[in-house]
Order: C-alpha cells, then structure tokens, then sequence
C-alpha cells in the first residue's frame, strides 16, 4: 500500500506519504517534546513559585499550589523539597533574603535594639505585641522592627526585677 515515506524535521514534523499508484499524501504533526522538556516546571508555575515566597515559606507555597491544582513537571503534586530545588535552579531569593531586604530583623537584632533578651521578643510575638514573620519550619520568624515604646521600657523593668 505505502510505497515511500519522506519526512522532513522543522518546527514541526512533515510526513509525506507516497503510495502505490502514484497518490500522495502530506501529514503535519506537532514536533514531540524532549524527556527533560516533559519534565520541566512550566514558566507560569515558576512565576507564581517566586511570588507566593514573597509571603509564604517554601511548604506553604507547594500546599497553595497543590490546592490551586498546579504541578511539578510529571510528578502528581508539589512537596518543600521541590520548591527549594526548582528555587535554586531559577536563581530566585530565599525567602530569608526577601524578608531581609524588607527590612526585617532577626529575634537577636531585635533584642539588641530594644534592650531586652530574645526569650522576650519570643513571648512578645507569641503575645501579638510584635509581628513575627515565619521564615521555615524550624518554625525561625524574622521581626518588624517597629518602635515599642513603653513596652519595652516595662519589659525592661520587669526583666531587671526577675534578676534581683
């Protein structure tokens, strides 16, 4: 039936089918995707990884994009891991140096600015009385540095007294 098959490889795959006769036939298909582009994280996903660690840590970003339906090359759903690798290989910022660059303190910084023991600063997040932003799940927080005022000088006070 087939007599002779031509193919020609571009942008696409471009069968030409001559048959017994003389009849000829031309097929345009799609050209198949590579084994690492089947694998490979969409582009879109990869933007959306590197907005949601504006806010989130990197488990939370893989929950938020399971929820959302959105997954990981071949694989059936996100896990930390695989945020902090596909992290690392688009070269986007931790979400250590994205809460630095806020301007965000570590609980020592925060401590040393206000005059009190980082114990305090702990308690005083646990508290609400300072924003403590989760940094992984250790669980470390990075902290607003706002001015406390009269906070800090009764913490102060009560700290000087539990040591007398």
């Amino acid at each position: 039936i087939i007599e002779d098959v031509t193919l020609k490889i571009g942008g696409e795959v471009e069968a030409r089918i001559r048959f017994r006769g003389g009849a000829t036939r031309c097929v345009k298909l799609a050209k198949p995707l590579r084994s690492w582009e089947k694998r490979r994280t969409a582009s879109e996903v990869v933007k959306r990884i590197d907005r949601l660690l504006e806010d989130h840590t990197e488990a939370e970003v893989a929950v938020i994009l399971n929820r959302q339906g959105l997954r990981p090359g071949l694989r059936d759903a996100f896990h930390r891991r695989q945020v902090q690798s596909l992290r690392a290989a688009y070269d986007l910022k931790s979400r250590w140096e994205r809460l630095r660059a806020r301007g965000l303190l570590t609980r020592r910084e925060m401590a040393t600015k206000h005059g009190v023991c980082v114990e305090t600063i702990s308690r005083w997040r646990r508290e609400g009385k300072v924003r403590g932003h989760l940094l992984n799940e250790t669980p470390a927080h990075l902290y607003e540095p706002k001015k406390l005022g009269t906070m800090v000088e009764s913490a102060a006070i009560s700290e000087e007294m539990s040591q007398a």
